[in-house]
């Protein structure tokens, strides 16, 4: 091989290297503006920027969501385990908002659950996150919640626990629901935590024709939904195809069915 066609060669192979390297230099400043940007969305995104954000968006729906337990504390002795606590009543819960600089999360569930916890007495609301699921009792490393507010017309109930629970994906209040709509449902009926059920919305349902006791006759149109719901399951989050909540299950309808707070009152409850 002549000397001129080696270096003719060899002026090719360096310049095929050095195009490969300009290549691959580029694409690795994208990549790093890519995940700079995302890093900037989650931080934007979320008030606790250690989470560690799921790429599963179905996972969006499930994190949020929390079994609440009404636990009688004459029950509760130390050294006696959580299966021998009398658990008074239970519903499910959704978180809507995290303090960061208070490490306290905000969830909401119905009135008619909270109303279990009477002022003086040895009781108290204790939550489960979906991180642990269970099918009978409740955990030992249960966390208490406190009531900060609550409202019988809407039967919503606002309440408090430290540490972080990732907030769901609140719908916009203008947010249209439709007959047929898909929807999906995260609770807890009859202990068994969680449960997860797809189902479709079967239309809207004036408020006068919903009698229970307490409840406001006026408002907003409560969401009708198809499907089996069981006790447990109120207070549970719906959820549309967007992963956005879109109202919080309240009552079952006879033999078939139930009903949904839409998000039009959660927004005024939480406004007011």
């Amino acid at each position: 091989m002549s000397s001129k066609l080696f270096k003719h060669k060899t002026k090719i192979i360096i310049a095929f290297l050095l195009t490969i390297s300009t290549i691959l230099l580029l694409m690795q400043t994208k990549v790093s503006k890519r995940v700079h940007n995302f890093a900037n969305k989650i931080d934007n995104a979320y008030t606790d920027t250690s989470y560690d954000e799921s790429p599963n968006k179905k996972r969006d729906m499930l994190s949020p969501v929390v079994k609440l337990s009404l636990i009688d504390f004459n029950s509760k002795i130390n050294g006696i385990p959580s299966s021998s606590w009398v658990v008074a009543g239970s519903a499910t819960g959704v978180s809507i908002g995290y303090d960061k600089d208070k490490n306290i999360s905000y969830l909401l569930t119905n009135n008619h659950f909270c109303d279990g916890v009477s002022e003086g007495s040895l009781n108290a609301i204790i939550l489960e996150d979906s991180s642990s699921p269970r099918i009978s009792d409740p955990k030992n490393d249960s966390s208490i919640v406190s009531i900060l507010k609550t409202s019988s017309q809407l039967d919503l109930c606002l309440v408090a626990t430290t540490g972080f629970i990732k907030p769901a994906t609140i719908a916009s209040e203008d947010i249209n629901i439709d007959q047929f709509d898909e929807i999906y449902i995260i609770g807890g009926p009859t202990g068994i935590f969680p449960t997860i059920l797809d189902t479709y919305v079967s239309g809207s349902l004036n408020r006068s024709e919903v009698s229970l006791p307490g409840l406001s006759r006026i408002g907003n149109d409560f969401i009708f939904i198809s499907g089996i719901i069981l006790p447990g399951h109120s207070g549970s989050p719906v959820y549309n195809k967007n992963n956005e909540m879109i109202g919080l299950v309240f009552a079952t309808v006879p033999s078939y069915g139930a009903l949904a707070i839409p998000i039009k009152d959660i927004y005024n409850f939480i406004e007011n």
